[in-house]
């Protein structure tokens, strides 16, 4: 993930569309439909009815702290490069 912001941030012109888990939460139709437009993809969108069959977490870009411990968190947390945790407001 470093080095695709490197090049995107040195060459503007690249085309790389980047997404996050919070623009998706509430907004699904327009996420889905930024991608499809990035792609140049003219196609209905038609989104399935959330139920249990089809989603089995909440959706909350934070869950992960409630199913892990706290030394698998501080595991991950130092493995994660300042660079990205500053760009996407990781904490």
């Amino acid at each position: 993930m470093v080095d695709w912001l490197d090049i995107v941030d040195r060459d503007p012109a690249f085309e790389l569309l980047l997404k996050t888990h919070d623009e998706l939460r509430g907004q699904e139709d327009s996420y889905l439909r930024s991608i499809l437009d990035f792609y140049e993809i003219d196609a209905p969108l038609k989104l399935v009815e959330k139920s249990k069959a089809t989603h089995f977490r909440r959706g909350d870009s934070s869950s992960w702290r409630e199913d892990m411990t706290e030394t698998q968190m501080e595991r991950l947390a130092s493995m994660i490069p300042n660079v990205l945790r500053e760009r996407f407001g990781w904490h």
